[in-house]
């Protein structure tokens, strides 16, 4: 076989190759991203209901259901009630900034970039009444982190790939 054909046809199986192999990585990382969101959402929006089934409310606003004494703030969660923070975790004040700005907007998701967290806002309500509203959140760190890990594997995965077809064409 001629040399200068050998080089295109083997230029144009790799080419293929690493076409179809940049797609199949650039699927999985955006199939991967949705499944890490979709389940950064589920968490704290389960934080969230989780929490209101641990309040008394009343018409006058939202109480906890256990003493102050014998409890500490759960983690990551806000109780207002009729406007004022009842409970709060130790935070920045951007992040009790942004949390104090997802009660207007329940059942929604807000990004704090700086702090890599995730809230969600769910109202509490007494007989149609809104007496208050529980905000959770929920880091982001540990999604972003397999995000950056399966991103590096399936390049170098598909190096090998590439590799190992160049290697069999030649």
């Amino acid at each position: 076989m001629h040399p200068g054909l050998r080089r295109r046809l083997l230029l144009v199986v790799v080419t293929a190759v690493a076409v179809a192999v940049c797609g199949l990585v650039v699927a999985f990382d955006l199939v991967l991203d949705h499944s890490l969101q979709r389940d950064a959402n589920t968490l704290v929006r389960t934080r969230a209901v989780a929490e209101l089934g641990t309040l008394q409310v009343s018409r006058d606003g939202v109480r906890e259901a256990e003493a102050p004494d014998d409890a500490t703030p759960a983690a990551g969660i806000w109780v207002f009630s009729n406007g004022k923070a009842i409970e709060q975790p130790r935070v920045g004040l951007p992040v009790h900034a942004a949390a104090r700005a997802a009660v207007a907007h329940p059942f929604r998701y807000a990004d704090i970039a700086a702090a890599d967290l995730r809230l969600y806002a769910v109202p509490v309500s007494f007989k149609g009444k809104r007496v208050g509203t529980v905000v959770a959140a929920t880091s982001l760190a540990p999604y972003e982190e397999s995000r950056r890990t399966a991103l590096v594997g399936s390049l170098m995965f598909a190096l090998l790939v590439l590799a190992l077809v160049a290697a069999a064409s030649w």
